[in-house]
């Protein structure tokens, strides 16, 4: 980037009392100057239009219309405008989604002011700018594909099965408690051999609905009622 004044950045959120954080951390650094403020996807296009950020604070769950498609739209208009996502979500399909679209950023929304800074000026350069936790959900998606890959492709039997968790489990989860289970009733692998806490079968019932991986990361509420507070 050749621009030697500050940062001209866009804040994109339908909360007004986060925008008035974030227009507060904009506004006391010299680094960085705030050019507008949208409520919605479709605001924040015709935001991009007006006023030519150059980094875009984007919230991805908003009314008319979201995040995802507003970045999609952007990066397709105005290629040189980086998106930098800042949300409370950690889930794969969005964070995959909203990197997909275009978007050179993902932070959440807990995230340092001067942590915040930084990515701006990071992803200005051009340069990605992930948080970890969603780095983490990335990578775990990343490694539990290639496992099911791997078992769908060699047809392998129970017991290698077991014993191919427990070589890679173990190391992409060292803090956790483990159960797998073949459903209905089939104990598959443990770790550790013995659990604390064995999984109860309100959350085994809320698994065979769901019928698709989730990551819960701590304090975040479960599904089946309770936070999550162990991981």
């Amino acid at each position: 980037m050749s621009n030697t004044g500050p940062v001209r950045v866009a804040i994109v959120d339908d909360h007004s009392i986060v925008r008035r954080g974030l227009s507060a951390i904009l506004n006391t650094n010299e680094q960085l100057k705030l050019v507008g403020e949208a409520e919605d996807g479709q605001e924040a296009i015709e935001l991009c239009e007006l006023a030519q950020p150059e980094v875009v604070l984007m919230d991805l769950i908003m009314p008319r219309m979201d995040g995802i498609e507003a970045t999609r739209i952007i990066h397709q208009r105005w290629p040189h405008i980086q998106v930098l996502v800042l949300t409370s979500f950690t889930e794969k399909e969005m964070i995959q989604g909203i990197l997909d679209a275009g978007a050179r950023g993902y932070m959440l929304k807990n995230v340092k002011g001067r942590d915040l800074v930084d990515a701006i000026l990071q992803v200005y350069q051009g340069e990605q700018s992930i948080a970890q936790e969603a780095r983490q959900t990335l990578h775990i998606s990343e490694q539990l594909s290639m496992l099911q890959q791997e078992i769908d492709e060699q047809q392998i039997s129970t017991a290698l099965l077991s014993e191919s968790l427990n070589k890679r489990l173990p190391k992409l989860f060292p803090n956790f408690q483990i159960q797998v289970q073949i459903f209905p009733d089939q104990d598959l692998y443990t770790y550790p051999a013995q659990l604390q806490a064995p999984i109860p079968e309100l959350r085994w019932a809320w698994l065979r609905a769901a019928g698709e991986m989730k990551i819960f990361f701590h304090g975040e509420e479960f599904p089946w009622g309770g936070k999550q507070t162990w991981g």
